[in-house]
């Protein structure tokens, strides 16, 4: 019996609370013939007699027999009443492959049964390209009761210190202040202490303090592990009981002892270590009740009470967390100027008096944290219900309006068409008008219409503020540490945080250091890295991309769904270290380093964690500085496409649009990045060199001017221009202008829109090499529309792709002289294999030519398998393989390096050059 099956066996029978089971004939193979977008197969197993129980638990086990790239299945649990109508339908959070057999996945949901439902059923979605699926195994089971979890206590390393305080104070008293600086290593940005590179290894610690655990008790074996930095967490001002805080006790007051406290407790364990502080900026207690003008409230003049990292509810009067005692507080706006002034002011005294100390000479880098989940996510949910009509975001929005508009109120009023409207009157939308419900596809707001305005305030106030805080954390240490926070670059996203909207803004900010980007949550060997970044961008202004790993270790106890027992029995110490060296791989590929984020202060306590971190350790020893090249896809991407997007149900538009691309960059084989649309105009660095593709995804602000400038500039040395979707869109003449900017007579067709665009099978073209079926990469399985689309009617280009079931044109090339343009009508329309052909024509040659993850860069090369199979990997002229790191037999034939892998299996090579 296999581990996952004897768990489950022995969950269900200690609780005894499986009253009985049906299961399915098995096996049974499903096959999605790709001749259609998407399929669902009839209901093949049920299971009745529900009313009167509590939950349902469903067990489901799949054999991906093929699982090609533009492929995708998803089992869907349907609740029905007594007359058969659907009342509710549930998705597996996560199908998680086993550590024995990848190729099987196994999926386990615990679902509250529906009042009314007599019976369950499930069935089969399909999506995509043609794939087969086996069903191994379907259990149904009635419960009464959740799951019983065993309670969540971590271990204790309990190595005494390495200093007591005599010892540490002897030690500070001989110690130079560290001076932290960002220097470009060629492919990676590196980070320097008095001159000296050092291993950017990061432990970020708990900020909690009331568990068991200690914070500090695994510095000793992290730092002998090779983690260099290890972070001091705090709340600025209003704290919760489990955290520091109240270190801001009021204008001009402050007590940093407990900070002290924490470095020191780090410092004794590890001596060599240097300090991370993590700001988490909070209003001191009694500001709320002092200056409630200044306070986040809603549309009716209510206040908001935020706990645990977001608002949970509104109040009629202000809300203040009393001492020692949990709770919710109302928060100050995330756009009050007076706040914003406040705050600065502390957080320059408190990093100064910090500096001041012994203890501050180990300090180099600070995080400027804070906002909804400490990361300045907008503070309202994502129904668009919690909008800030504060008097002071109001007054920031206007003072925004006066500098947009040159305080000319004819201007404002000819752009948001509103003869009456003042800046004393200008106010942030309603609900009704940002969030639409009855739009086809999309809303396209006029270039300049009040909602396009406030989306583009909330990036700009949030740019305000941080620069002002992280300047004023730069003056407290007197320019010594490195300073940043976190920053989701949801230019990127197919959700938006508008706040976030803001990296045009900081990029070349001398007082913002570095940018943490947090992956996406379904983290598995068959689930790329997707951090979501513009690491090229990052890379060419010298700041530092940091990607969080709050990777769970299934051996240890967790809170959420990483505690259940399917979830850690499926995640054992063997595949955490996989994945921790895959994520840390895929963070030296984007130029940057990691932090390891222990939560809950134990997350990583065990002798198996400590030798995985320490293998991702050697993994940032081991880059190579090597020069800066040109040969890659280059993704440029605007920021703005959301100041245009409505809220509607339709709204993700935007993951076929601008993030579901990444999912074919993930296993093209060929290096990648992503810039700014600036990139090429306003910010310009010195050391640009224009990639040798050129992916223009998301550009509705082009110009034809520009995309002309552009071809005049880089249409030459075979380079590959590709424009994807709607360039043009949101200039002045909208869709007319997407012609003349890709230089492709098209036409908007009502006909095309919505639907996926399929391979030409009559094509011998290059670019169409082994490119089959449906243009699509995506690991998800849409939910929704794609938007409008675009039909090629240019007689000088040649056809390479057609709307799905209706003929007409939506992909197609030229060839010039010197270089090469595609346009693609319809977003999302790139596979692996079709961004591999770029490459190819542009002159690049792909490291990997299967459709695994693969990333390179500063000389490490990694493969994450999806296939089994022998890997070939096509190594540059003159470059060697120096070392297997992960151990691998690998033979070696000249250029050519091959290696058998089975599925989740990671293989990442030190590369050398022969000269």
């Amino acid at each position: 019996m296999k581990i996952h099956h004897f768990l489950a066996a022995v969950l269900v029978c200690a609780l005894g609370m499986r009253l009985y089971a049906e299961t399915t004939a098995v096996p049974q193979t499903f096959v999605h013939s790709g001749e259609t977008l998407d399929s669902n197969t009839d209901f093949f197993a049920t299971k009745n007699g529900l009313a009167g129980h509590k939950y349902l638990i469903v067990d489901c086990s799949f054999r991906l027999k093929s699982y090609p790239s533009g492929f995708n299945f998803a089992p869907v649990i349907r609740f029905l009443n007594t007359s058969g109508k659907n009342i509710l339908e549930a998705k597996f959070s996560e199908l998680l492959p086993r550590l024995d057999q990848p190729e099987i996945v196994d999926g386990q949901e615990y679902i509250p049964i529906p009042p009314q439902a007599e019976k369950a059923a499930l069935y089969m979605q399909f999506y995509g390209n043609c794939g087969e699926v086996e069903l191994c195994r379907c259990d149904f089971t009635l419960s009464e009761e959740k799951e019983r979890r065993p309670p969540v206590v971590y271990k204790q390393f309990n190595d005494p210190p390495v200093l007591d305080d005599r010892q540490l104070d002897e030690m500070l008293a001989e110690m130079s202040p560290v001076q932290a600086e960002i220097r470009r290593c060629g492919q990676y940005n590196g980070i320097y202490l008095n001159g000296k590179e050092i291993v950017p290894s990061i432990y970020y610690t708990s900020y909690y303090k009331d568990r068991d655990n200690s914070n500090f008790n695994m510095v000793y074996a992290y730092q002998k592990a090779g983690m260099n930095l290890f972070g001091v967490s705090f709340s600025l001002g209003v704290t919760r009981p489990c955290g520091t805080g109240d270190i801001w006790r009021g204008s001009g007051q402050y007590d940093i002892s407990p900070i002290i406290r924490d470095i020191r407790s780090i410092l004794k364990q590890a001596p060599a270590a240097r300090i991370l502080l993590r700001f988490m900026v909070t209003q001191y207690r009694g500001y709320a009740e002092a200056h409630p003008q200044e306070i986040c409230t809603d549309d009716e003049g209510r206040y908001n009470v935020f706990y645990h990292s977001k608002i949970r509810s509104w109040s009629k009067d202000i809300v203040e967390l009393p001492d020692d005692k949990d709770g919710g507080y109302s928060k100050v706006s995330d756009y009050s100027r007076h706040f914003r002034l406040e705050a600065a002011k502390a957080i320059e005294d408190v990093c100064a008096l910090i500096a001041a100390a012994p203890e501050g000479k180990a300090v180099a880098m600070v995080y400027i944290n804070g906002g909804r989940d400490g990361q300045w996510f907008d503070l309202w949910d994502n129904t668009g219900m919690l909008m800030d009509h504060s008097p002071a975001a109001l007054e920031l929005f206007r003072e925004f309006l006066r500098q947009k508009y040159h305080n000319s109120e004819a201007e404002l009023r000819q752009a948001w068409q509103q003869p009456a409207v003042t800046f004393d009157t200008a106010r942030a939308p309603l609900r009704s008008e940002w969030w639409l419900d009855n739009i086809a596809f999309h809303t396209l707001y006029r270039e300049n219409s009040a909602v396009h305005d406030f989306c583009e305030f909330l990036g700009w106030g949030h740019a305000q503020r941080h620069s002002i805080w992280c300047g004023a954390a730069k003056r407290g240490s007197e320019g010594r540490w490195l300073v940043g926070s976190y920053h989701r670059a949801s230019g990127l996203r197919g959700f938006p945080q508008f706040s976030l909207l803001s990296l045009n803004y900081m990029i070349d900010d001398p007082n913002v250091d570095l940018f943490i980007h947090v992956p996406s949550y379904h983290r598995n060997a068959y689930a790329p890295v997707h951090q979501g970044g513009y690491d090229g961008s990052l890379l060419l202004h010298n700041k530092l991309m940091i990607t969080e790993m709050d990777l769970r270790n299934g051996e240890l106890p967790h809170y959420g769904r990483w505690g259940s027992h399917f979830w850690r029995s499926h995640n054992p110490i063997e595949r955490f270290t996989i994945d921790v060296q895959r994520f840390a791989a895929s963070a030296i590929e984007k130029g940057g380093t990691f932090h390891a984020f222990d939560m809950d202060g134990g997350w990583f306590n065990s002798p198996g964690a400590v030798a995985a971190w320490e293998k991702a350790c050697d993994l940032l020893k081991a880059r190579t500085i090597l020069p800066q090249n040109n040969q890659h896809i280059g993704v440029f991407s605007s920021e703005n496409l959301w100041h245009y997007q409505s809220l509607g149900l339709d709204r993700l538009t935007v993951y076929s649009a601008v993030e579901n691309p990444a999912y074919a960059l993930y296993r093209t084989g060929i290096p990648y990045k992503y810039y700014l649309l600036d990139e090429l105009f306003g910010h310009k660095t010195k050391d640009f060199s224009a990639p040798k593709v050129m992916i223009f995804l998301n550009a509705g602000e082009m110009t034809p001017e520009k995309a002309e400038q552009i071809r005049k500039q880089y249409g030459r040395d075979r380079r590959m221009i590709v424009w994807h979707w709607a360039p043009g869109m949101f200039t002045t003449n909208g869709d007319k202008n997407i012609g003349q900017t890709t230089g492709f007579q098209l036409r908007q067709l009502k006909q095309a829109d919505n639907l996926t665009l399929v391979a030409e099978n009559s094509s011998i073209d290059p670019l169409l090499k082994n490119v089959q079926g449906f243009l699509i990469p995506t690991s998800r399985i849409p939910t929704v529309n794609r938007g409008v689309s675009y039909e090629v009617v240019d007689k000088n280009a040649k056809i390479l792709a057609r709307y799905n079931g209706s003929g007409l044109p939506g992909m197609a090339v030229k060839r010039y002289k010197e270089h090469t343009e595609v346009y693609i009508g319809a977003p999302c329309g790139l596979t692996p294999q079709l961004c591999r052909n770029f490459g190819i024509e542009a002159g690049l040659t792909p490291y990997l030519e299967s459709d695994d993850f693969c990333g390179c860069n500063a000389g490490l090369l990694y493969v994450s398998a999806l296939t089994d199979g022998k890997k070939v990997i096509t190594l540059p002229h003159s470059v060697t393989v120096e070392r297997v790191i992960t151990g691998q037999q690998v033979r070696i034939n000249g250029q050519k390096a091959e290696v058998d892998m089975k599925i989740a299996d990671l293989l990442i090579l030190k590369l050398g050059n022969e000269k």
